[in-house]
């Protein structure tokens, strides 16, 4: 029962291994209270440079105080946006204009993604296993893997 090919694959499954008890209470809190300090920030005008370019130095600063390193899709609640608005945005789709962006604002946030991505080439250096990190940044920094050449 359970063995090699019988289908029964709970003991290699890694989402079956992370029990609740095996969870860092600390480190899920902090988790919690960013996400929902992220959650309650007020609406701001995606319009003025200087409201998003205040709304960016909290997000840094809330990164900071919580101890969490900066990602994609906390710096889209941060800016009131789902991730896939976000891509489209930066990447020229005049979605961002319903949205309230402006050229300007949404060259800044563009940048800001640019430091995101910056940031975990940082991070990759610094850690032991960096595979988690690359798929990540796979998904959401639009990392690829470098095309083959074949002569």
């Amino acid at each position: 029962m359970g063995g090699k090919g019988s289908g029964n694959r709970t003991n290699s499954n890694p989402f079956n291994a992370r029990k609740a008890d095996a969870v860092d209470p600390d480190a899920n809190a902090r988790c919690i209270r960013y996400t929902r300090a992220l959650g309650a920030l007020p609406d701001f005008d995606r319009g003025d440079p200087a409201q998003v370019s205040a709304r960016i130095d909290l997000y840094f600063d809330m990164c900071v105080e919580h101890g969490m390193r900066p990602l994609v899709g906390n710096f889209c609640v941060a800016m009131g946006v789902s991730k896939p608005e976000m891509w489209r945005m930066v990447n020229g789709d005049r979605s961002g204009d319903r949205l309230g962006f402006t050229s300007e604002t949404k060259a800044l946030c563009k940048k800001v993604l640019c430091l995101i991505d910056s940031n975990f080439e940082q991070v990759l250096m610094d850690v032991k296993n960096p595979v988690p990190a690359i798929f990540y940044s796979k998904s959401n920094l639009g990392w690829r893997d470098a095309p083959s050449e074949t002569v």
